[in-house]
């Protein structure tokens, strides 16, 4: 899996694509102050960290990014959750479940193949303030 490194100030992170993405998504989020928050479910931990988190609730295929503002064209759902995938990635069966699991619970869900679609959707749903 390529790397890809960008600049924090002083500092140089490495992500992979679809993180990258995500990283576009949240930018254009915050400017919009939509209220909304990633699951880390992809990043490299050992042993111990992994336990840790799994016993602190953390589950594979939850969605990549939460969005916890009602859409303000569809009201009736109570929030937004974006599985986020790079051009080429495929929905995992655990991601799928999550996915349906959140509709049965009244959440509007989308899976977005890069940031250009998945801020195209959230444009469609009415989140564009600015």
């Amino acid at each position: 899996m390529r790397k890809h490194l960008f600049r924090v100030g002083r500092l140089t992170l490495a992500t992979t694509e679809e993180g990258m993405h995500q990283l576009a998504v949240a930018q254009w989020l915050r400017t919009q102050r939509v209220m909304f928050l990633h699951i880390p479910n992809g990043a490299r931990r050992n042993v111990r960290e992994g336990l840790l988190l799994k016993l602190l609730g953390l589950e594979a295929g939850a969605a990549d990014i939460l969005i916890f503002d009602s859409p303000p064209l569809r009201k009736e759902f109570k929030g937004l959750a974006l599985e986020m995938k790079s051009l080429k990635g495929m929905l995992q069966a655990t991601q799928r479940d999550w996915l349906y699991r959140l509709e049965e619970k009244g959440w509007l869900t989308a899976v977005c193949k890069g940031a250009d679609a998945a801020i195209r959707t959230l444009i469609e749903m009415g989140y564009r303030k600015f």
